[in-house]
């Protein structure tokens, strides 16, 4: 099997992945809204509630910005001499890190939902789960992301030997006066 075979049935593995988890959260979301609806249940208002609702805020709001960070410090670990298959793998790690943190964050949306009679963290269930749709894995993202010219994505280290020094550069104008 060449390594082009091979990326695509590992990226179908990681599509599949996303169908799965997309399914999940809609089950989640329907057995907490239309099973257990808030209406039937008897709240406390507990602190512990309050906070769980504040905490889901924060970790919806701070999970969309960290999974593209991560991301991003995936694709700068690449090297020049990486091979495809390292490449996917590096793909597959910041993609399945990504799921795994967006998804975090929605159920934990759910959760607040769930003890608070409030349907506000169903908004950040929604921000959460479109963020989640948007990031569909595919062949053309990562051969975008991970595949191109890697100059862009390495930061070249600069050499310099250690009996020179650094002149700073001066400006020989002349004046006339």
């Amino acid at each position: 099997m060449n390594d082009n075979q091979f990326i695509e049935k590992k990226i179908k593995l990681l599509s599949f992945i996303w169908t799965f988890f997309i399914g999940e959260l809609i089950a989640f979301l329907g057995i907490t809204y239309f099973i257990l609806a808030p209406e039937q249940l008897s709240q406390s208002f507990d602190s512990v509630d309050v906070s769980i609702l504040y905490l889901s805020y924060i970790i919806s709001i701070a999970a969309i910005p960290l999974v593209f960070k991560i991301y991003d410090i995936q694709k700068n670990k690449l090297k020049k001499g990486d091979s495809k298959r390292t490449k996917l793998e590096k793909y597959q790690i910041a993609v399945i890190i990504k799921f795994a943190i967006l998804e975090l964050a929605a159920v934990f949306s759910l959760i607040a939902f769930y003890l608070n009679e409030i349907k506000e963290p169903l908004y950040m269930f929604g921000i959460v789960f479109i963020a989640i749709f948007l990031n569909k894995p595919s062949y053309k993202q990562f051969e975008k992301d991970f595949l191109k010219d890697i100059d862009e994505n390495v930061i070249e280290e600069l050499e310099y030997l250690p009996n020179e020094t650094i002149e700073p550069e001066t400006d020989n104008k002349e004046t006339d006066t």
